[in-house]
């Protein structure tokens, strides 16, 4: 059995995100006003499923290793602070 590489496990995750926030993002969103983030939700989401493969003592961790290593794949990554605030919104309804 051959594995794959990292990068194209994070690249299948957000197009498999994105398809799903696309087609549900309009009800969970319904009603929020704003501008679009330049960082997608559709990132935010891949880039948290991703922690669940990696260990690392705290998100200001993994994100400098993701910063580090994958910013090609991330190229408007936002900083920690931004990161934690969008990864815990929840949308009501």
């Amino acid at each position: 059995m051959q594995s794959i590489d990292f990068p194209t496990l994070l690249t299948i995750m957000y197009v498999l995100v994105d398809d799903w926030y696309k087609l549900h993002a309009p009800r969970l969103l319904k009603g929020k006003v704003g501008a679009m983030p330049v960082f997608s939700d559709s990132e935010v989401i891949t880039l948290m499923l991703a922690m669940d493969f990696l260990s690392f003592e705290s998100e200001t961790q993994y994100l400098s290793f993701m910063r580090a290593n994958y910013l090609p794949l991330f190229p408007k990554l936002c900083d920690q602070s931004q990161f934690n605030r969008r990864a815990c919104f929840t949308p009501s309804g």
